[in-house]
């Protein structure tokens, strides 16, 4: 049975034109997070010798600082707050 193009659906890829993420972390923001765990650890442990809960409490810091400059639609997030 041949399929007529103008009376059957066409079938589109439900992901199609979204942002390509890992899990909840976006992908255009997976290597400065990286980045900034490293600065984070070298600057926490390497040079001060802070311990672990500094380094977790300044890599989060700095990593929602990030997300909120450099995210797509931040405000979404913020508005939620007020």
């Amino acid at each position: 049975m041949l399929k007529d193009p103008d009376k059957d659906f066409i079938s589109v890829n439900k992901i199609l034109g979204k942002q390509a993420s890992i899990g909840i972390i976006p992908a255009e923001q997976l290597i400065p997070w990286m980045l900034i765990t490293v600065i984070s650890y070298i600057l926490t442990n390497g040079l001060f010798s802070l311990g672990m809960p500094w380094f977790f409490t300044t890599t989060f810091w700095l990593i929602v600082s990030w997300w909120l400059l450099t995210g797509n639609k931040p405000h979404l997030f913020v508005d939620r707050f007020r």
